[in-house]
């Protein structure tokens, strides 16, 4: 079951990774965030085994980038 939350979140993270970066005007922090808010409440059981950050970039246009990685800790 976890393995499948897992996959939602991944898929949707990698979503929202391609979006930034194809993006060709600034996007709104609190907006990804929220976005990104949703998808760990949707899939809140695999939540907790992710570490996500949005970081300032100012060598993209959208001025964000989307940084995720799995825990490895929560998976034992």
């Amino acid at each position: 079951m976890h393995a499948r939350f897992c996959e939602r979140i991944e898929t949707a993270l990698g979503s929202l990774q391609r979006r930034i970066e194809r993006a060709q005007k600034p996007i709104d922090r609190g907006g990804a965030e929220r976005q990104i808010g949703r998808l760990l409440g949707r899939n809140s059981r695999a939540a907790a085994g992710y570490a996500i950050r949005l970081v300032d970039d100012q060598n993209l246009p959208a001025g964000l980038r989307l940084e995720w990685s799995r825990r490895a800790e929560w998976d034992d």
